[in-house]
């Protein structure tokens, strides 16, 4: 439906554009309705794709509030509290059998009326999310503290869990031999990292100026993410389809600021040039 409302809106004058606008979800619709189908047929429950809502707002206002609701954070954890809150031991095994879809439900319920209650403190959660989105180089698993830059010593990781995922260091093979060009490939990560998030609105509204319908199409993408990812429960792999269509905007800076530069020497070099033809000799 999202997809559907953005495309309308670029194509609202375009007779043969608005027809597509509208196929393209329509599509949607018709490769999803089979597995809608089947699931009622199955377990007699109006479910779309597959049940998870409800486990992932829940999990995601134990993230934001700690114990503060009740809500728990872990797949393991919620197992365990439905075998307590329903007084049946079989819930424990895991969060979605038996009576998957019922207790999922339920979650939903839970979750969405802590929301309605505090929605000024769930906007602020929504807008903390928003700005994790895009911190890129925040939830990288491989990146170790280096005592030194020149040396291949490996101290304790950022975050002390994620000394279990870096356990084989095999993958770490091809790092190793071209570690020599670990400074320089720093520095030229820096100069990308820090300016990101300024380049990508930068961009933006660079290519909203020069074509706004151009912009709300790479932007169809991020903005469906920024705004529902965001209200669910966000966990950075979920959110990286959405890093390819950011980073064209902030491409559109580094065109301008390199592509002016260029414009900018070959200009001088001109004038040199053209003075240089014009200067009298002896």
């Amino acid at each position: 439906p999202f997809v559907a409302v953005v495309l309308v809106a670029i194509a609202a004058r375009h007779l043969a554009r608005l027809k597509r606008a509208v196929l393209l979800p329509l599509t949607c619709l018709l490769v999803i309705v089979p597995i809608t189908i089947r699931n009622y047929l199955v377990y007699g429950e109006f479910v779309p794709i597959h049940i998870g809502l409800g486990i992932v707002l829940w999990e995601g206002i134990a993230d934001a509030s700690g114990d503060r609701f009740g809500a728990v954070a872990l797949d393991v954890e919620v197992a365990a509290q439905d075998a307590v809150l329903y007084n049946n031991p079989r819930y424990g095994g895991t969060w979605s059998s038996p009576d998957g879809i019922a207790r999922d439900r339920d979650r939903v319920r839970k979750s969405m009326d802590i929301i309605l209650h505090h929605p000024v403190w769930y906007a602020g959660v929504m807008l903390k999310r928003m700005r994790d989105m895009v911190k890129y180089s925040a939830h990288a698993p491989l990146v170790y503290k280096i005592a030194q830059t020149r040396t291949l010593q490996r101290t304790l990781p950022v975050k002390p869990e994620w000394e279990s995922l870096v356990g084989d260091d095999s993958s770490l093979t091809f790092g190793r031999a071209i570690f020599w060009a670990r400074p320089v490939l720093r520095a030229l990560q820096r100069l990308i990292k820090e300016p990101m998030g300024y380049f990508i609105l930068v961009g933006a509204v660079l290519m909203f100026v020069a074509s706004w319908r151009r912009s709300l199409f790479l932007g169809m993408v991020p903005l469906y993410y920024l705004l529902f990812q965001s209200f669910t429960h966000t966990e950075f792999r979920y959110t990286l389809p959405m890093q390819y269509f950011l980073f064209v905007f902030a491409a559109i800076v580094w065109v301008v600021l390199i592509g002016g530069g260029w414009a900018g020497l070959r200009s001088l070099s001109k004038r040199y040039m053209e003075r240089a033809k014009l200067k009298p000799t002896a």
